[in-house]
């Protein structure tokens, strides 16, 4: 339990901070959410989530408490480049990003595999067994794959970046209707 209050915790501090210089954090936070639990519960066949607290799961072994710690990870990272990178173009600050979040993301991989937390299927250990090493321990593969997940999360998120505007008029617009109703 102790590894979930933490991740909670990190998220959760994380988006006070941010929300103080953005006040879109907890919307991007939460597009960021829907983004990688979208990934997770379509690649779930890769790889196993355990012995976390039985609250943490949504659907088999679908956490939310590694859905938001992948989250916050790229919200703190797209935060990173965003303030740095202020000048820059979009593409150079989405490669810089993916960047960030990759190198963060091998760290945290690396922790929840030591803590017994995620276990690859056989097929993907497979791979990865066969697969050449980068710089002498990293399987290619994972070097790949990882940030081919964080680039594919941060699309979504830019993508949707620019419509939060059309899903604020979407909830004012059913507050509205639902304050009609009660009305009457």
């Amino acid at each position: 339990m102790i590894f979930e209050i933490i991740v909670i915790l990190i998220a959760l501090l994380f988006i006070i901070f941010l929300q103080i210089k953005d006040k879109h954090t907890i919307k991007k936070f939460v597009v960021i959410v829907i983004g990688v639990l979208l990934f997770e519960y379509f690649t779930q066949a890769l790889w196993f989530n355990k012995n976390l607290e039985s609250w943490s799961y949504l659907y088999l072994d679908v956490s939310w408490i590694l859905t938001i710690g992948w989250a916050t990870i790229v919200l703190v990272s797209m935060a990173i480049i965003e303030y740095y990178q202020k000048k820059s173009s979009e593409l150079k600050k989405f490669i810089l990003t993916g960047l960030v979040v990759s190198i963060i993301a091998f760290f945290a991989e690396w922790v929840v595999l030591a803590l017994d937390i995620r276990e690859y299927s056989a097929p993907v250990l497979k791979l990865i067994q066969e697969s050449p090493l980068l710089f002498g321990i990293l399987p290619l593969r994972e070097a790949i794959y990882v940030p081919a997940f964080v680039f594919l999360i941060i699309a979504f998120v830019k993508y949707w970046e620019p419509r939060m505007e059309i899903i604020d008029n979407l909830v004012n617009d059913v507050k509205k209707i639902t304050k009609r109703g009660k009305k009457r």
